[in-house]
């Protein structure tokens, strides 16, 4: 029997007294009456007439004639229960690049890695802005003394106030203007030293009626001398010595022809000296009394003092 239309092996009956009239067997049961009609399953159904017998048949036979009626779509069926998964499908082709996500979150510290080795220098940058000026930072504490305080001084100055001194002894300027330590001694005009170290010397005296021969003594020998002709001229000298603890310095005039020493309101005659620096920074231990001045006063004979010769420390080898 054929089968309805879509079903699979269903092709439509062949037009009636061709050879290929259907033939119905023992498995057929299309109980139905002569020109009457059944349903097929889905919206279709098949109207069939039936001649038995037929003179024309070579043999018997029963022609089935058949029309194909199609009726409204049904209801839907009730769903299937599913198939077997099927084999899986070829990969298919890479899909577009999708859009960047947000970040993550930030992961844990790792362990530190170990330390690498040390990279060439850098160019030097640029100099920065100065910045502001800081905050003014607490007073230090004194620092020690250094060597050869103030607490070794020594230091005079004096003028003349007679005129034309007497020769063979010490011209005493009188007149003091500082004498602080009292090392000087104006009635006999001598300076004498506290201590043994390097002295600074000077003085500046007029000339005036006659002539002046004036010179500086260390110890009753000259160590520099001046003459001055020319009336209200100055004759001036200034002289660096080194000098041990009681030696004595003075100033003097060659004779009672040669002594035009002078001073007045508008000219003055004066004496200085003063100690640069020590030998040690020792105090010393003073005499209670000036021992007498012994010696002759003498113009011709002249000594120059000599200042000692520097001590060099050679290092071992």
């Amino acid at each position: 029997m054929p089968e309805p239309p879509g079903h699979p092996g269903f092709s439509p009956p062949p037009p009636p007294g061709s050879e290929d009239s259907y033939f119905p067997t023992d498995d057929d049961h299309l109980a139905a009456p002569s020109g009457g009609s059944f349903s097929l399953p889905g919206n279709m159904s098949l109207g069939c007439n039936i001649e038995v017998g037929s003179s024309q048949a070579k043999k018997r036979g029963i022609h089935l004639y058949c029309s194909l009626f199609t009726g409204d779509k049904g209801d839907p069926g009730v769903e299937g229960p599913p198939g077997e998964q099927g084999p899986q499908g070829d990969a298919g082709l890479p899909g577009p690049v999708g859009v960047r996500g947000l970040p993550g979150i930030a992961g844990s510290t790792g362990t530190p890695g170990q330390k690498g080795e040390k990279g060439d220098i850098g160019l030097q940058g640029t100099p920065g802005k100065e910045g502001q000026k800081g905050e003014e930072g607490p007073e230090g504490e004194y620092g020690q003394d250094g060597p050869c305080s103030p607490a070794i001084q020594s230091a005079f100055s004096a003028l003349l106030d007679n005129v034309y001194p007497m020769p063979g002894s010490p011209v005493a300027f009188t007149r003091v203007l500082y004498n602080m330590q009292g090392n000087y001694n104006p009635d006999m005009g001598i300076y004498t030293a506290p201590i043994n170290g390097t002295y600074v010397f000077s003085y500046s005296v007029v000339a005036f009626s006659r002539l002046l021969k004036v010179g500086m003594f260390l110890n009753f020998r000259p160590v520099i001398k001046s003459t001055e002709p020319t009336d209200l001229a100055t004759a001036s000298q200034l002289v660096v010595l080194h000098l041990s603890m009681g030696d004595r310095v003075w100033i003097q005039v060659k004779d009672t022809f040669t002594n035009g020493m002078y001073a007045s309101s508008e000219s003055s005659s004066s004496f200085s000296g003063f100690l640069l620096h020590p030998d040690s920074c020792d105090l010393p231990l003073f005499r209670d009394f000036t021992p007498p001045m012994e010696g002759e006063y003498r113009w011709d004979d002249e000594e120059t003092p000599t200042t000692p010769e520097p001590t060099v420390s050679v290092p071992p080898e």
